[in-house]
Parts: structure tokens; sequence; C-alpha cells
């Protein structure tokens, strides 16, 4: 595995951490719990600093292993490249239906369809945090893969 593979792998399983913790504190179920202002607060900083941490570990850990830091050569670049263009792709759409969801919602306001209630915050809230997590994981998955699938062709 190329270091590049192994900083994509730990830093998906650290975002995946960060993203469990975070769903922990804000679903109940599959329902979106009442919190202030004040505790999203408090949750965006922690999730912050949680990934901001883990990445600086991650980074730190794989340079003292490999005695060098994780320089990537131009096949993990152009990996990353496409990698980044994909996560921009999934953000855009997503960003989109979140957009779409809150102009229907006022158009048609009294649907009998299920509602992502997007004016009360914490629902706003979870609903772009959760853009910005999916848009890394999409990011980290399209970066591990184009490196396992060359390992699996030889």
């Amino acid at each position: 595995m190329s270091r590049a593979e192994h900083y994509s792998w730990a830093s998906l399983l650290g975002l995946v951490a960060v993203f469990w913790w975070f769903q922990m504190r804000l679903l109940d179920g599959v329902h979106i719990v009442d919190l202030p202002a004040s505790a999203l607060l408090g949750v965006y900083v922690t999730v912050i600093a949680a990934t901001t941490v883990i990445e600086i570990a991650i980074a730190a850990v794989l340079a003292a292993m490999s005695g060098k830091s994780t320089a990537k050569d131009e096949r993990d670049v152009a990996i990353d490249r496409q990698a980044s263009l994909n996560e921009r792709i999934f953000m855009i759409a997503a960003i989109n239906i979140l957009i779409w969801q809150a102009l229907m919602e006022g158009v048609f306001g009294r649907h009998p369809y299920p509602r992502i209630d997007l004016s009360h915050l914490p629902t706003l809230f979870f609903s772009l945090f959760a853009v910005l997590f999916g848009g890394e994981i999409v990011k980290r998955i399209l970066t591990i893969l184009p490196h396992r699938l060359q390992t699996s062709h030889g």
C-alpha cells in the first residue's frame, strides 16, 4: 500500500468516527434533536477541532513511520484531482437537492410526502454538515478505489 493510500484509509476511518460522533449528538433514531444554537455551535467547534487534530495526527504518524512526508507521485496527484472533482460534483448535487427541497416546501407546503424542514435550525445544520461529511467521504473513497483496483489488476 502506498503512503497516499495509507493516508486515505486512515483519514476515511477518522472522518467516519467523527461523523458517527456528530450524528449521535444530533439524531435520536431518525429524528433530528431540537438543540439550541449554543449547543449546535459547540458541536460545530468540536467537529472542526476533532477533524483537524485527527488529520494532523495521521500526517505525523505516517511521516514518522516513513521518515519523510507523505509525498505524492504524479499518479497520486491525478487521483487526488479526480477525487476532488467528484467531491465537488457530489456537493453541488447535494446542495441543489437541499435548495430544491426548501423551495418545494415553500411552494407545496402541505404535501403528503416526507418533509425536511430546513427552516428548523438543527435540521439545516445537520443537513449542511452531512453534505460536508458526505463530500469528504466521497473524496476519500474515490482516492482509495483507484489504488485498490490497480492492486487487484496487477
